[in-house]
């Protein structure tokens, strides 16, 4: 909590005190819930640079981006911090684009990690409630996306 607190007095000096502390409880809470635990677990990572080729559209493209936390065992999982208001209620309320990001993550780590399983969710902070995307859902954005990418 000390920590957090020296942190946000830091970057968020132009904040006020009541929204350093409410920034800084938000955290300490998601830390401490069991809920989010598999996003914490040991071993897991912070702010996960990837890049690759992926074919969309019909041909190559290069993607690259950065996983909010990225935590690999028996299976991966990507999680991505959001802030949106209002949070979805759940993965039928997530914003398209949203899914789109995790799918692209998802397709690059699949070919990082063969054999695995990745699962992919959304951290939604001011709630704090983590929604996960299920197989189908970032299938299907996956297909939106390369469907209008196809050049006729």
């Amino acid at each position: 909590a000390e920590a957090a607190g020296r942190y946000l007095d830091r970057v968020a000096a132009d904040w006020t005190a009541d929204e350093r502390s409410r920034a800084r409880d938000t955290v300490l809470d998601v830390l401490a819930d069991p809920a989010f635990s598999p996003v914490f677990v040991p071993g897991s990572r912070a702010e996960v640079a990837i890049q690759g080729a992926i074919a969309i559209g019909g041909r190559e493209r290069m993607i690259a981006g950065k996983v909010d936390r990225l935590a690999v065992g028996d299976d991966v999982l990507i999680v991505d911090y959001k802030i949106t208001r209002p949070v979805p209620a759940g993965p039928s309320d997530v914003p398209d684009d949203h899914v789109i990001q995790l799918a692209l993550y998802r397709r690059l780590l699949a070919a990082i990690f063969p054999g695995k399983t990745v699962r992919a969710g959304l951290l939604y902070v001011e709630a704090p409630r983590l929604i996960e995307v299920g197989e189908a859902a970032l299938d299907a954005a996956f297909g939106r996306l390369d469907a209008a990418l196809r050049t006729p």
